[in-house]
This record gives structure tokens, C-alpha cells and sequence, in this order.
């Protein structure tokens, strides 16, 4: 698992965790992510991160980003 600040352009990646509070769950649930979303990287430029989300894309910053764990698909094939 990492954060999902470090992953690439193009990657497709599975939520397995989010290390916040309350309140950065309920916003997260409301731009339509939680545990095992799919989120493909769209840019992810060091800075803030676009990201789709089955077709819509969604835009979250940096803070954000350190506290969602994800798994790449690549990893996840490779542990099944």
C-alpha cells in the first residue's frame, strides 16, 4: 500500500484505506470514494491531483492525497 500522492499518471489504483477524521471521510464519500474505489491518476503533478472516478474527475490536494491508501491494480493482480 501507499498513498495515493505517489502514484503515477495513468495509474489505476483500489482505496484499501483512509487515515483521516470524520469529516475528510464524509467528504471523500461525497465526491464518490471510500474503501475499494477505483480511482484512475488523471495528472498528478506533485501538487494537486486530478483523478476519475467511474468517468467523473475530481480534483483533490495534497493533504488529502497523503491520507488515502491505495493499492495499484498492477500489485493487486500480482498478490491474487
Amino acid at each position: 500500500m501507499k498513498p495515493l500522492m505517489f502514484c503515477d499518471n495513468g495509474e489505476t489504483c483500489t482505496v484499501k484505506d483512509i487515515m483521516g477524521g470524520k469529516a475528510l471521510n464524509k467528504r471523500l464519500i461525497d465526491l464518490g470514494m471510500n474503501k475499494g474505489t477505483k480511482v484512475k491518476i488523471v495528472r498528478n503533478e506533485g501538487g494537486r491531483l486530478i483523478l476519475s472516478i467511474e468517468g467523473t474527475r475530481i480534483a483533490l490536494g495534497q493533504g488529502m492525497a497523503h491520507k488515502i491508501m491505495v493499492i495499484s491494480e498492477e500489485n493487486l493482480a500480482k498478490a491474487l
